[in-house]
């Protein structure tokens, strides 16, 4: 074979394994309002359409499965070529993933039945109280174990875990200030019956890419939501469902 022939031959299989690894990227999420939820049949929210704009800039089949956040997780941890949002940012999940964002901010604290009280006013107290909701393998539950707490009722889904507070099933519910209110109205009930009892912790919220994915598409993904962030976009995309404070600029 000749120096030229096999030059174009490298060309052509460099060429398939980047088109066949574009292809066999798998897109997981969850449902988890206002950033990722199925309504009227259709899987959108803040997260979930600003990934949408990213894969269509990048030109990759639009096809994203949700799953329960506890399956997902694992797939993201045990598999190459996961994309998996949206995905809290902490120092112990630092080197278990790459990272694509930040896409917004949260704010986590502990929310309970309105006038329930008395109420913990630190997390000695939280620690105390028979039981507290929280959502299985999430990064919420993840830190209060990381604590100490062993009074976690898990469930593997935030309206559950809301259920069982209104039923008086357990104490405490820990979820997201931007959550909580979409997941009330998602179950038929008014936000006020709510309250913040307890702030958390505040972190930034980003897409996660699993090991073993080639770093050329994290470099991609990033550019892309960078673009989107420059030109307006994705402010654009997020103000539909997130206040100002909780939409990150480019850095």
């Amino acid at each position: 074979m000749k120096p030229k022939s096999v030059i174009v031959l490298v060309l052509i299989l460099l060429l398939s394994v980047a088109g066949g690894q574009a292809q066999e990227l798998k897109v997981i999420s969850e449902d988890n309002p206002p950033f990722n939820f199925i309504k009227d049949g259709v899987f959108t929210g803040s997260a979930t359409e600003v990934v949408r704009e990213i894969m269509r800039r990048l030109d990759l089949p639009a096809e994203i499965q949700v799953l329960t956040w506890a399956r997902a997780y694992q797939l993201a941890l045990t598999q190459p070529n996961v994309i998996l949002f949206s995905t809290a940012r902490t120092p112990e999940r630092e080197n278990q993933f790459q990272w694509v964002g930040p896409i917004y901010k949260v704010r986590f604290g502990f929310y309970a039945r309105r006038g329930a009280g008395p109420f913990p006013t630190c997390l000695a107290d939280a620690k105390n109280v028979a039981a507290i909701a929280t959502y299985k393998d999430d990064v919420r539950e993840q830190l209060l174990k990381s604590l100490g707490f062993t009074n976690l009722d898990s469930s593997k889904s935030p309206a559950s875990n809301l259920k069982k507070l209104l039923a008086g099933r357990v104490d405490l519910w820990l979820y997201s200030n931007l959550g909580v209110p979409s997941v009330a109205r998602q179950i038929g009930i008014d936000p006020a019956e709510l309250e913040l009892v307890l702030p958390f912790k505040d972190l930034d919220v980003y897409i996660a890419v699993s090991k073993g994915t080639s770093r050329a598409v994290v470099d991609k993904w990033q550019a892309a939501l960078d673009d989107m962030k420059r030109e307006g976009r994705f402010e654009r995309i997020s103000e539909q469902w997130l206040p100002a404070e909780s939409i990150p600029q480019i850095r």
